[in-house]
């Protein structure tokens, strides 16, 4: 495997690293602003 082939690989696992941080961050900010909501009233 050549240096630039690494510089690939090294890129793609960064860009993947960073996108399933943002959606754990965002499913963490999902569900606190749930808990947060006050809970639904059930419609009779």
């Amino acid at each position: 495997m050549d240096q630039r082939q690494k510089q690939t690989i090294e890129q793609a696992t960064e860009q993947l690293t960073d996108l399933a941080r943002q959606s754990f961050q965002m499913l963490a900010d999902r569900t606190v602003a749930l808990q947060e909501r006050p809970p639904r009233r059930k419609s009779s």
